[in-house]
């Protein structure tokens, strides 16, 4: 065992002896090093602003030597124009990009694939931001960051002013490649998204319909959303198995809602509404779905926006409709002065299947 320790030790040395530090002044520079970086080289972007440009990283490092893509000063590499990010490698690290008043077109301004036979695994995004970097006319769709491939992490960015129709940050379950992923999305601010009037306005959605029967495994946790009113769903869990913890939302008109999908933990979350119109907290919707120890503090939202809001299904649903609830554990949370909780939700001549063994446990009510 101590003869591994020690060659394993020689080899990291090894490693970090030949490691580079490579600074870049425009995109050719920029691709050349990308092509040439081995486990352990930092590339460093020189400050400045970076105007039409498309970043393609497809380099590869290790676990313990990851390639770093950093800017020479967090905040300080400023990407403008048509430009976007598009991530395809292994344990790649980019840090302190600054995304503003651009567009990125029908593409996502961060996506971990660079083409559809390269996508990212391992690799990470970290105080970056994207503000106000929206596609010139409010109907042309797109996201800001789409998530492929598998343990991927965005953390410690700001999210501001996306004005067009689009999720924010999608996690895509397309195929093998990109299930039980197990990203984590955290430490992110979220903020200021005005009401789009229609389907599109979600800051995280885990999956689509045609996926919701696959585990996607994401972890959403202390994330801060602050006025994101976007639409009715501030984040839409699709998918299996996932994790919404940790966050707080302040004043967001809408709710996390989970639309499809099955065995999903919302938990330790605090939803302040401070007496705002349409602010909400959790829709149940599904199978085996977890709710506890959330605090809901004057939330005002009514029907699809209610604090707790579980919803009437469709009998004999198909996956993607609306299935019934069953098999729920809505445990210790906590109500203050809040607008009433919905049981049997969307209630009509379709959805008329009620809920059926939901655990209401030790919930606390306070109103005056």
């Amino acid at each position: 065992m101590k003869r591994f320790i020690l060659l394993s030790l020689s080899s990291l040395l090894f490693l970090n002896v030949f490691a580079s530090n490579t600074i870049v002044a425009n995109i050719n520079e920029l691709e050349l090093a990308n092509k040439n970086a081995k486990p352990g080289d930092t590339i460093v972007l020189k400050n400045g602003e970076w105007n039409n440009v498309t970043f393609k990283l497809d380099a590869k490092g290790l676990k313990e030597n990851p390639i770093i893509f950093k800017a020479e000063t967090k905040g300080k590499v400023i990407i403008t124009g048509n430009s976007k990010l598009l991530i395809g490698g292994e344990f790649l690290e980019i840090d302190g990009f600054y995304f503003t008043k651009g567009y990125s077109g029908v593409d996502a301004v961060i996506k971990f694939s660079v083409n559809s036979q390269k996508i990212a695994n391992n690799c990470r995004v970290t105080n970056t931001v994207i503000n106000d970097f929206n596609n010139p006319r409010r109907l042309d769709e797109n996201y800001w960051v789409a998530l492929y491939g598998k343990n991927n992490r965005v953390d410690h960015c700001s999210f501001l002013n996306k004005k067009n129709i689009g999720v924010l940050l999608a996690v895509i379950l397309e195929d093998d490649r990109s299930r039980a992923n197990f990203h984590s999305i955290d430490h992110n601010y979220f903020g200021f998204r005005t009401p789009l009037a229609s389907n599109g306005g979600e800051m995280i959605r885990v999956g689509v319909s045609e996926h919701c029967e696959f585990n996607s495994n994401t972890k959403i946790e202390d994330n801060f959303f602050e006025k994101c009113d976007g639409e009715t769903e501030i984040i839409s869990i699709k998918s299996c198995q996932n994790i919404v913890r940790n966050n707080l939302f302040k004043e967001c008109q809408g709710a996390v809602v989970l639309r499809h999908g099955n065995y999903n933990i919302i938990a330790n979350n605090v939803f302040l509404g401070n007496d705002k119109k349409g602010t909400g907290g959790v829709r149940v919707i599904n199978k085996g779905q977890i709710v506890v120890n959330n605090f809901f503090y004057k939330c005002k939202g009514v029907d699809f926006r209610s604090p707790l809001s579980i919803m009437n299904g469709v009998p004999n649903s198909p996956a993607n409709r609306y299935v019934g609830v069953s098999d729920a554990v809505i445990a210790n949370n906590s109500f203050y002065d809040c607008a009433p909780i919905s049981f049997c939700e969307g209630k009509s001549e379709e959805r008329s299947l009620q809920p059926k063994n939901v655990q209401f446990i030790n919930n606390l009510f306070y109103t005056k």
